[in-house]
C-alpha cells in the first residue's frame, strides 16, 4: 500500500500542478478539491487501520 499511495500521491500533485499552472483563477475549486480528497483518503486509511 505504501508504493500505491505514493505513486498516487505523486500523480495527483503533478495533475493538481498542471491545473494550477494553466488555471490560476480555479485556484479556490481545486483547493476545495484537494481538501476533499485529503478528507477521504484520511477515512481509508483510518477504516483500513
Amino acid at each position: 500500500y505504501v508504493i500505491n499511495t505514493s505513486f498516487l500521491y505523486n500523480f495527483f500533485y503533478s495533475f493538481i500542478s498542471s491545473l494550477l499552472l494553466e488555471n490560476v483563477s480555479h485556484f479556490n475549486h481545486i483547493v476545495g478539491f484537494l481538501c476533499g480528497f485529503v478528507f477521504s483518503f484520511l477515512i481509508i486509511a483510518f477504516e483500513k487501520n
